[in-house]
Formats: C-alpha cells, sequence, structure tokens
C-alpha cells in the first residue's frame, strides 16, 4: 500500500509516517512538499495534514483526482472538514491531533481495504 502525506511539518509527518508505520509495516510513504504546486501520486491513502481553505483545495483535489483512495485530513477547522466528509473522505481528525485517534484511523482503513497490519488478531496475543 502506498500512502502520501500532505504537511507543512516535517516533525508532523514524522509522527504520523512512523505510527502508519506501526499498523501497516510494509507500506510505502512519500513526503509531498508544499511549494504552492501539487504533486500527486497515486495512493491507498491520502494523508492532508493541512489547514484552512489549502487543506480543503488539497482534498478536493485528491478526492477528484483519485477517488479510489482513502484521504483522511487532519485540520483544525470543522467547517472544511464538514464540506469535506460531504466529499466521501474517508475520515478527518480534529487538531489538536492525536496519535491515538490516527492510529486508530489507520487501523479501521487497514480492515475495510484487507491491507495486512502489524497488529496480531486477538486470539493470537492471548
Amino acid at each position: 500500500m502506498r500512502a502520501v502525506f500532505y504537511t507543512e511539518s516535517r516533525e508532523e509527518y514524522q509522527m504520523l509516517s512512523g505510527k502508519l508505520l506501526e499498523e501497516i509495516p510494509d507500506a510505502q510513504l512519500h513526503y509531498m512538499e508544499q511549494d504552492g504546486y501539487f504533486h500527486f501520486w497515486d495512493s491507498g491513502m491520502i494523508v492532508v495534514a493541512l489547514d484552512g481553505a489549502r487543506g480543503m483545495e488539497t482534498v478536493l483535489e485528491c478526492s477528484s483526482r483519485y477517488p479510489q483512495a482513502m484521504i483522511v485530513w487532519v485540520t483544525d477547522d470543522e467547517y472544511f472538514a464538514r464540506m469535506a466528509i460531504r466529499r466521501h473522505i474517508f475520515d478527518f481528525i480534529p487538531r489538536p491531533l492525536s496519535e491515538e485517534r490516527f492510529s486508530e484511523t489507520v487501523r479501521n482503513a487497514a480492515v475495510q481495504w484487507g491491507w495486512k497490519t502489524g497488529r496480531r488478531p486477538l486470539l493470537e496475543q492471548e
């Protein structure tokens, strides 16, 4: 599974990518620089960690180019997030960002798409 991250913060990318790799160890990760241009990759999951109109624009562009991708939007703007949900993104996570909440979203996406996760089934953990 390929995952693409749109964020302005390298630290946020490091945290998000680390959490995603904990859940889906064989994922291929790509960081997209925010240089004023759209750079797109065909991916199974697209994580947009941008606030406001810039985040909304990126989410809308990604959802129109890759309607099959699971788009997760991390934002501090609930108004824009509600609009994105109407566009059928997979999930939005309000700021302040919770690492556990992001991990939960990745687990849900993995189950829905049948991606191999790093977690063992509950019966094997006992």
